[in-house]
């Protein structure tokens, strides 16, 4: 779950961080970057004069797979518009402006969700909160939520999280607006790798 401790170091502008584990990843813990951003918080942050520069994105920029897209324009600072269509919740919007405080107050406590082999999810991912069942997948697996949702929309919401710790992998902050309609890793991490091949140019 690195993302979720990128998405955290994004989130508070973290730009120099140390990580042990005894581990081979990182642990879930209650499946967002909410204790990330709260270990960081009690540790404290030292600021540096000159941080990274923000990345403006100069002309829009699209990656799409199937359906499925990522669009961006340039914009002053990092805007996400996300769309998803989940398993019998149907569509989820939410938008999010990065401002001081928003990632921690709208996006942080965000917990994930997905396809689980249901019967030892909560003793082999360590959960910390019940699981709601959605649809079967097989005699074992099936696509949970949290039983209880923290945020409206939710899934969504940490499907923002997602792509916040994705774009962590460039280094800096962005400065563009982002429009997602079901995003997912895979075309976050291509959607990345084209941004950053555009900012070069």
């Amino acid at each position: 779950m690195v993302e979720h401790l990128l998405a955290a170091c994004y989130g508070l502008g973290v730009t120099d961080l140390l990580v042990e584990t005894s581990g081979s990843r990182l642990p879930l813990l209650d499946g967002s970057a909410q204790p990330y951003v709260t270990a960081m918080m009690q540790a404290g942050m030292v600021r540096y004069q000159v941080g990274p520069r923000t990345a403006h994105l100069r002309r829009p920029l699209l990656v799409q797979s199937g359906t499925r897209f990522i669009a961006a324009f340039p914009a002053s600072r990092l805007t996400i518009n996300c769309f998803v269509q989940l398993p019998r919740i149907g569509p989820q919007y939410v938008s999010f402006v990065e401002t001081a405080g928003a990632f921690v107050r709208d996006i942080a406590r965000a917990r994930t969700f997905g396809w689980v082999d249901l019967p030892s999810a909560r003793q082999r991912l360590g959960l910390r909160f019940g699981l709601r069942k959605v649809t079967g997948r097989g005699q074992h697996g099936a696509f949970v939520y949290p039983a209880r949702w923290r945020l409206t929309c939710e899934p969504c919401r940490h499907k923002v999280l997602d792509l916040v710790g994705d774009l962590a992998l460039l280094g800096r902050p962005v400065g563009a607006e982002l429009f997602a309609f079901r995003p997912g890793h895979d075309i976050n991490l291509e959607f990345v790798r084209k941004l950053e091949r555009a900012l070069k140019e």
